[in-house]
């Protein structure tokens, strides 16, 4: 590719980033990243519910703030509204700082822009200046590993190099209540093993959607996409049923019969149909909730992050998302799609016309409300 969009920030060295997908691990590495923070962590989450997670992630928070730095936490009003008082003060007394980010009031969601609607949904853990995470996963024990339910399948990237300061920067914006990321450059194209961050704000330039289209069309070979939650807009699924019928290898994996919004599933189950009619291909996770943000483009480029295929990730919600241009990070995200269509099922052209006449009629209802969605 010659050519690159405008973003706000530029391509540096992905040395040192790495695709986590495994649950026990992913905790496992998280949790000791967060509790070995010595001079500043930052953390920012849609979800913090009570709970294993929960503990687990305030325990690790106090063990950084015990060593001596200083930790900041922002949470969504929404998302984190089971937030109890009792883990409230467990975060003031180990000293932890606490933002509840966009508080609402019924007359918010009145108007044109209603102020209510715009949330955080960004995953982002920023440790010393030297380690961040982004992804998708929440602190909740959908999950965690030793809960009583399936746990979630989820996708993180744990990143090291100058990328590390571009999201600090994206986490100093937001705290700060600025609400915008820095004024757009144009970039050379990228190197290989190459990554550079992609934040969107609520009602801002829309780097995750302009990264997600250019990438379609520059697609040669393959798209796979794994995403929860389905909803796209006209001028998307054009554009995805484009690159299947000029012979992409286009491939979607979404939730099964396992999923937090069954509604949003219904209507998202709505689209199937002009999607294998183009020839695409498409599968549901069947041994739990699938929740992985993540996109691959032929074989070297991907896009992982918070954002979903809908209209609050594509124009509504603030989303952190990671766009690289790496062979390698895209081989291990080819063996972890590969893994998971093992264990999920293919439904077919075939399949979808010979579904049950009760199963259209959910779709077409919840399909009615699809923009809110």
């Amino acid at each position: 590719m010659t050519d690159t969009f405008r973003a706000p920030y530029p391509f540096v060295s992905s040395e040192g980033a790495e695709l986590y997908s495994d649950p026990v691990s992913t905790w496992e590495q998280l949790l000791a990243d967060i509790a070995s923070a010595r001079e500043e962590l930052l953390v920012e989450n849609f979800i913090l519910r009570p709970g294993l997670a929960c503990d687990a992630i305030v325990d690790s928070m106090a063990r950084a703030a015990t060593n001596g730095a200083d930790v900041k936490l922002m949470v969504d009003a929404f998302g984190s509204s089971t937030l109890d008082t009792s883990t409230q003060d467990r975060l003031h007394s180990a000293g932890i700082e606490l933002q509840i980010y966009n508080p609402y009031k019924l007359r918010d969601f009145f108007g044109r822009r209603a102020a209510a609607l715009p949330r955080t949904h960004r995953r982002l853990i920023f440790i010393d200046g030297h380690t961040a995470w982004v992804g998708g996963m929440a602190f909740d024990d959908q999950w965690w590993p030793d809960s009583e339910h399936p746990t979630a399948r989820d996708s993180m990237l744990r990143l090291k190099g100058d990328v590390v300061s571009n999201l600090r920067d994206c986490f100093d914006r937001l705290w700060k209540g600025v609400g915008s990321g820095p004024r757009l450059r144009q970039t050379p194209s990228p190197d290989e093993e190459q990554l550079r961050a992609l934040p969107q704000y609520a009602y801002r330039r829309p780097n995750y959607r302009r990264a997600l289209h250019y990438n379609l069309h520059a697609a040669k070979s393959r798209v796979w996409i794994a995403v929860p939650y389905f909803i796209p807009g006209p001028r998307l699924l054009a554009d995805l049923r484009i690159v299947a019928l000029r012979g992409i290898d286009l491939r979607f994996l979404f939730p099964g019969q396992i999923t937090d919004h069954p509604t949003v599933r219904l209507a998202a189950r709505r689209y199937y149909g002009r999607l294998l009619r183009a020839g695409a291909r498409i599968w549901e996770y069947q041994p739990a909730f699938m929740h992985s943000k993540l996109s691959i483009f032929d074989h070297n480029r991907l896009l992982v992050g918070s954002s979903n295929l809908d209209r609050w990730s594509l124009f509504i919600n603030n989303e952190l998302t990671v766009e690289a241009c790496s062979a390698r990070l895209v081989s291990e995200a080819t063996k972890q799609l590969t893994e998971d269509f093992k264990q999920s099922k293919e439904v077919t052209l075939l399949d979808w016309k010979a579904r049950p006449w009760r199963h259209r009629a959910m779709e077409r209802l919840f399909g009615r409300f699809d923009k809110l969605f």
